[in-house]
């Protein structure tokens, strides 16, 4: 966990805290938006979310596997809720507009651009 990762100045650890980090953000943003309420993903925007990145890589590798497994089914069941009449619903600050569009940029390979070439 704490090997460098491909992404500089991260861990393994740091992208595994990231990973659910955005499962928490997304679902907390999918449940907000379907009732009408447009939200930040992240309470206290980049600040405190590099601090949850930071904190939360400070863990252990089986606590991470247990927060990154929790977070991806709370994501899980928070877009289950999101059905092709709410597809539709804007999110708020993720720049995708849509939870539909906010759910498929979630879910989707990277795209050839942001892979590494190694």
């Amino acid at each position: 966990m704490r090997e460098p990762s491909e992404l500089p100045g991260w861990s393994r650890a740091h992208v595994l805290s990231h990973i659910e980090g955005v499962g928490l953000a997304l679902a907390r943003q999918a449940r907000y938006a379907l009732r009408g309420e447009l939200i930040a993903p992240y309470d206290g925007g980049r600040p405190a979310r590099a601090a949850a990145i930071e904190a939360g890589a400070l863990r252990d590798a089986a606590a991470l596997r247990e927060a990154v497994r929790a977070a991806l089914a709370e994501a899980s069941a928070a877009w289950a809720a999101v059905g092709p009449a709410e597809g539709s619903v804007t999110a708020r600050g993720t720049g995708h507009g849509s939870c539909a569009c906010t759910c498929w940029t979630t879910w989707r390979p990277a795209s050839p651009r942001t892979r590494s070439s190694s």
